[in-house]
């Protein structure tokens, strides 16, 4: 029998594919050069979509299959074939003539975490593979003829693994931070590098400002010591301090660092910020005085770091910025944990520099067991969770999702980060 495999496609599209369209509503006739092809316009239903039966041999296939069912992902993509979208997103639609004969999107860890429906309208354009071991070795080998690299928390997304996938087009950051890839590298092999910075940020915020309060209350003691006692009492050990009237320093006045400034301000806490990329009257928006990082430092009762990695924030608080603070003030590193000098901040905490710390994000993830912040009692502890929520989880997947498929599209993608370098 005859079978027909179905595309999702703008008019435009389809127009600028070569392919002639007809009519207003409801089916309309397509004539392409040799082909036959019959489309339903569905530019009712928004977007301006047509819905285009490619007329051929064999069953139809169905849009928004299963990832089972999608096993031929991987096929040489000689005719249309339908690109999937995120939940709530419209279709993308890849033209005909722009599809790449075969695509290979690399998922670098399974902690890229998109969903049933998401992989599976990935598998409908290509084929999705993820390393068998998490070292550059086992990437490495992966990645050959890799089109997109999709990334998480693998360490390092480096010009070894790069050069190994001479078709690759863009790597795609499931998250912020995008330290753990070589841009340099990725820019001189005409790579774009694209990260996922919207989903979040209030999320990052709420954990930062959770740790603030379970420190200044001294919540993680005191639940720890009543499990163990059944009840304790006033005592010293356990008097916490109020955060109204207290200064919240913040290094960093980006995204995360405004949404807390304004859970601060609900609080009554002072706030100074120290960034060298924001303006006064910016920072003033948000309540807050710009000031250097050594004046922050010397006034601060809470420090809170919101600064991305780069080389010049690498290792910024060392010993002396920690000598520098309050012996009353506590830190906080929702950021990256390379920020900080780990092993200043061990001594810090063993030896009353300062008052205690709680800290999300580390220099080496995961940690080992037995790991020495353990075993101290003026620290809180979260592994690089403090962006894991379940709304959260579901933003930051349709987010992943929307800038692949622009990219599978053949568009230039939102927050693309090597964009002037790129001359895009």
């Amino acid at each position: 029998g005859r079978r027909t495999t179905t595309l999702v496609a703008p008019r435009q599209s389809l127009v600028e594919s070569g392919v002639r369209v007809t009519g207003d509503q409801g089916r309309t006739g397509l004539v392409a050069a040799g082909v036959g092809l019959v489309a339903h316009d569905l530019r009712g239903q928004g977007n301006g979509a047509a819905f285009v039966d490619h007329v051929g041999h064999g069953r139809r296939r169905q849009p928004n299959r299963k990832e089972g069912s999608a096993a031929r992902g991987g096929e040489r993509l000689h005719e249309p074939r339908i690109v999937g979208t995120a939940v709530g997103s419209k279709p993308k639609a890849v033209r005909p003539t722009d599809m790449p004969m075969r695509t290979k999107i690399l998922r670098t860890d399974t902690e890229v975490r998109l969903n049933d429906d998401q992989l599976a309208a990935l598998a409908e354009v290509g084929q999705i593979i993820t390393p068998e071991a998490w070292d550059e070795t086992a990437l490495t080998a992966a990645a050959k003829d890799a089109d997109y690299i999709l990334t998480s928390f693998f360490p390092t997304i480096s010009a070894a693994v790069m050069d190994a996938a001479p078709n690759l087009k863009a790597i795609v950051k499931y998250g912020v931070g995008v330290d753990n890839i070589d841009i340099p590298a990725a820019t001189a092999r005409g790579v774009m590098v694209v990260n996922c910075p919207e989903y979040g940020s209030n999320t990052v915020a709420d954990h930062a400002f959770a740790l603030i309060m379970a420190l200044a209350r001294k919540i993680i003691p005191i639940d720890r010591a009543t499990r163990e006692t059944g009840w304790v009492w006033p005592s010293p050990e356990f008097r916490g301090v109020d955060l109204g009237g207290k200064t919240l320093g913040l290094i960093g006045l980006g995204a995360i660092g405004r949404a807390m400034a304004r859970r601060a301000a609900g609080f009554g806490m002072t706030l100074i910020a120290s960034d060298p990329y924001v303006t006064s009257d910016t920072a003033a928006e948000y309540g807050v005085t710009l000031v250097d990082l050594p004046e922050l430092l010397a006034r601060a009762d809470f420090v809170s770091i919101h600064c991305i990695l780069t080389p010049e924030t690498r290792g910024l608080i060392g010993e002396a910025e920690l000598r520098a603070m309050k012996q009353s003030a506590y830190l906080v590193d929702v950021s990256r944990g390379a920020i900080i000098d780990d092993g200043a901040l061990l001594s810090a905490l063993r030896e009353d520099w300062i008052a205690g710390a709680g800290m999300d994000v580390f220099q080496v993830e995961p940690l080992p067991v037995g790991f020495p912040l353990f075993d101290l009692d003026n620290v809180i502890v979260t592994s690089h969770l403090a962006w894991y929520t379940e709304e959260a989880d579901a933003r930051l997947a349709a987010e992943c999702m929307a800038r692949t498929e622009e990219l599978l599209a053949g568009e230039t993608p939102r927050n693309l980060k090597n964009r002037e370098a790129l001359g895009l």
